[in-house]
């Protein structure tokens, strides 16, 4: 399901963007996985208040 709901959000946010975000705390290795093996490539950590982040960007594909 959570696949689902993910490749949705995809769709709708890439109807008007070239590129797109998320973050998530670095230490959900169970979200970071499933992010990765659905496309998302890792970027940068970052560091604020609270628990670490890590950014996750993912392009359109141009078919």
């Amino acid at each position: 399901m959570g696949r689902v709901l993910l490749r949705h959000a995809e769709s709708t946010l890439f109807a008007h963007h070239a590129a797109i975000r998320l973050e998530s705390f670095a230490g959900n290795t169970a979200a970071n996985s499933f992010s990765e093996a659905c496309g998302w490539s890792p970027g940068r950590r970052l560091e604020a208040e609270g628990p670490a982040k890590v950014e996750y960007t993912k392009h359109r594909r141009m078919d």
